[in-house]
């Protein structure tokens, strides 16, 4: 919440610690109020008492909108997630396979597995193979 008091101080131009409708627009898109004018005055008016938005009311809704951004962001990865589980691993691209490490817990190795599809990976035949490819950890192999 301190960075979010960091944008509510930017935002409110007047330094009357409430945000009127021109101080609240200049911020909405980027903190999730929509995209569009008429989304952001709409959620303008719907925080809004007496015209402005005070800081409490401004947090609580911020916090909102990241909870529902990264629950769209959940709901789409796992979304991927099934596609590629639905195919056979010999038919993976690497984006698939970088879908698989991330999905994994294994992000950490997508860049060295940027050039492996998943032909490539299935005939990786012992740990010799995933060491050359910077997997270091016995538990990863």
């Amino acid at each position: 919440t301190d960075r979010l008091m960091k944008i509510f101080r930017k935002l409110d131009k007047d330094e009357d610690n409430k945000l009127k409708w021109e101080e609240f627009e200049a911020g909405a898109k980027e903190l999730g109020f929509g995209d569009t004018y008429e989304e952001q005055k709409q959620a303008f008016d719907k925080l809004a008492k007496d015209d402005f938005v005070e800081w409490e009311d401004f947090r609580d809704a911020c916090l909102r909108n990241m909870d529902q951004q990264n629950k769209a962001k959940t709901d789409k990865e796992w979304k991927q997630v099934q596609m590629l589980l639905s195919k056979p691993p010999g038919k993976w691209n690497n984006e698939d396979v970088a879908l698989w490490l991330s999905s994994s817990g294994l992000e950490q190795y997508q860049d060295n597995f940027e050039n492996v599809d998943g032909n490539m990976l299935i005939n990786m035949k012992n740990k010799k193979d995933l060491k050359a490819l910077g997997v270091e950890k016995s538990a990863h192999i």
